[in-house]
């Protein structure tokens, strides 16, 4: 059984699997805080530009064989920003929004698209903020990206139809969380675990997330993530097969690895490989991000 499980996993990821465990190849949650608050007024901001390079991608859809389907080039470019703002002692604001979206599809039908992203906020309210932590967090995203976009795009070597690009999923999502983290001298550790709620009848989806992070020198800090998102139930919406990841029924494990370079107390800059070793109704990775941060 162990046998076969390894060999169906060779299968899917054989055209990619090297150059993932090359770059540690990741998809991690833009919003996991790990659980600490800001003190009353304090901020941090964070710009970043994000490129998903799934060059000669392999779709999240089986065929009757048990493969995932090729289905050509795919890229994606974001402008993300995300910031926290400390409303009072153990109150944190914190936002996310893909400023600029930018989809290019390399298929059979090819595509090209730029907008923008749907718009987070939330709370984070920190129940125990000392070496070790605990915080709770409701985040609301709102449907800003234009969800009528609907592109077909093919398996490249049969010409069949496997799905659609989309860029905007359409619904509100309603998000607690659950923080917990761990800091000393030198590093610290951090797990979420949160429950999405999605509007217009999509799936309501699970996440765990876990990170570890060290000083690597004076300046220099690493960090791991690992996340699993996982949809729950069934749907009384359609399932959604979209090289985006964007719609209903997205699952993955994925991984990143984060290096950030401080360049004043207040200021940092870094780089964040990303990826999912499985996944399904998206397309693979590798992601790489390149961000400055402040804070104050």
């Amino acid at each position: 059984m162990i046998t076969g499980w390894l060999n169906k996993f060779y299968n899917d990821y054989r055209r990619f699997l090297f150059g993932m465990l090359f770059l540690l190849l990741f998809t991690a949650s833009p919003l996991m805080g790990g659980g600490w608050t800001l003190p009353r007024n304090g901020g941090y901001a964070k710009l970043w530009l994000r490129w998903q390079a799934a060059i000669g991608a392999l779709s999240g859809h089986y065929g009757p064989d048990g493969t995932r389907l090729p289905s050509g080039d795919y890229n994606e470019i974001f402008f993300n920003t995300y910031g926290e703002y400390g409303l009072a002692e153990r109150l944190t604001l914190v936002g996310f929004w893909p400023v600029v979206t930018s989809f290019h599809m390399s298929n059979l039908n090819d595509y090209s698209y730029t907008g923008t992203g749907d718009m987070s906020l939330g709370l984070r309210w920190g129940i125990i903020q000392h070496r070790a932590v605990l915080a709770l967090q409701f985040t609301a995203t709102a449907p800003l990206a234009n969800s009528s976009i609907a592109k077909p795009f093919y398996n490249i070597e049969t010409g069949e139809r496997i799905g659609e690009l989309r860029v905007g999923a359409g619904v509100w999502d309603l998000e607690p969380r659950l923080q917990a983290g761990y800091g000393w001298n030198r590093g610290h550790a951090g797990a979420e675990i949160a429950y999405k709620y999605r509007s217009k009848d999509f799936l309501p989806v699970l996440s765990v997330s876990a990170e570890g992070g060290r000083r690597l020198s004076e300046k220099m800090y690493g960090t791991f993530r690992t996340v699993m998102v996982e949809p729950l139930g069934t749907s009384a919406a359609p399932l959604d097969n979209s090289p985006s990841g964007i719609g209903n029924g997205t699952e993955y494990v994925g991984f990143a690895f984060e290096v950030d370079w401080q360049r004043s107390a207040n200021f940092s800059l870094g780089l964040t490989l990303e990826g999912a070793f499985t996944f399904s109704r998206q397309t693979g990775g590798p992601v790489m991000s390149v961000y400055s941060a402040w804070k104050w």
